[in-house]
């Protein structure tokens, strides 16, 4: 095979996986809380801590989302992690909040 046919065939392949890798991903409606700076999963639910809205939940694969913030105090959640029921949610410079009723409220950690 010639140098300009490897190439070629070369180019053609990394076109080809370029363009599948793409397709593992699909864009969900929002959540509509601004910039997103964490995701945590715990069972089907998906959470989503923003910039300035505080927390987000779905329960369909992020078709749709809700916010949660009963109890917080700052709504710039920066981190998110779940151990075991417990969602810790970390802010910047407000501290950290914990749910053990899957978001439905929040307190002071």
């Amino acid at each position: 095979m010639q140098p300009k046919m490897k190439k070629l065939v070369l180019f053609l392949l990394f076109t080809l996986l370029l363009k599948l890798s793409y397709a593992q991903w699909q864009q969900t409606n929002g959540p509509d809380g601004g910039f997103v700076y964490s995701l945590a999963t715990n069972g089907s639910n998906i959470y989503a801590g923003t910039a300035g809205s505080g927390i987000f939940l779905s329960t369909n694969n992020g078709s749709s989302w809700i916010a949660i913030n009963n109890g917080l105090t700052n709504f710039d959640v920066r981190a998110l992690l779940v151990v075991g029921s417990t969602i810790f949610a970390g802010t910047a410079g407000g501290g950290v909040f914990l749910s053990t009723n899957n978001g439905s409220s929040w307190s002071p950690a």
